[in-house]
């Protein structure tokens, strides 16, 4: 959530024309993950939101056998990558940093 919504300004200036298809904080599509139960209302509300993603990354966890920070977020980012991403590097980095505790 840290990485989504301190590094998710590549989008802000699409929020006031509601053109973004995924939702901040967690970053959720939407219309990918309808099946969570949230609709893309919903999801506008934060609380949703950071329920939606939390249900995505212990459903990531629970079916993936090296279920490291690492694997996890590469998977949440881009489902069916076989590699650690530069997206999935940089959320372990902050899951040990915490800069979000400075």
């Amino acid at each position: 959530m840290y990485l989504e919504t301190a590094g998710g300004w590549y989008d802000a200036y699409l929020e006031p024309y509601e053109l973004n298809r995924t939702l901040r904080p967690m970053n959720i599509h939407a219309a990918y993950w309808k099946d969570l139960g949230f609709s893309g209302e919903n999801l506008k509300h934060s609380r949703n939101n950071i329920e939606a993603g939390v249900r995505l990354l212990k459903s990531i966890q629970e079916r993936v056998s090296d279920s490291t920070v690492e694997v996890i977020a590469s998977i949440y980012n881009e489902l069916g990558v076989g590699i650690v991403t530069n997206y999935g590097a940089s959320v372990a980095k902050f899951y040990r940093e915490k800069p979000w505790l400075k």
